[in-house]
């Protein structure tokens, strides 16, 4: 979705925060003085809604906007994906091992 938003003309970056319940949550934009922010986020609101049929308050979204087109730095995603689950058994043993991945970042755990 952020990439879908940095389209938009004027914005140069996005973020999007959700809660538990995969809802958003916040929607943090940096956009150029190309265009008003309120035009921008009713360009979010209708592209989000076009192409996904979420329905966005317009209060989620906040819109800063700098001079030039500096690139906003990329924050790191606090999402953790499932790569793989491997069990064994040999016996009465039993192993479990789970490897999730947080920005490409592998992290392995077992028992």
């Amino acid at each position: 979705m952020c990439a879908l938003i940095c389209q938009l003309q004027g914005v140069i970056g996005a973020d999007i925060s959700f809660n538990g319940q995969d809802e958003i949550q916040e929607i943090h934009v940096v956009a150029n003085f190309d265009r008003l922010p309120k035009q921008i986020v009713r360009d979010i609101e209708s592209i989000l809604f076009t192409k996904h049929g979420l329905r966005l308050d317009h209060k989620k979204v906040s819109i800063a906007q700098i001079k030039g087109d500096e690139v906003a730095p990329k924050r790191r995603s606090s999402r953790i994906q499932f790569v793989r689950v491997g069990v064994s058994v040999s016996g009465f043993e039993h192993k479990v091992e789970v490897e999730l991945s947080i920005d490409g970042i592998p992290s392995l755990g077992a028992t």
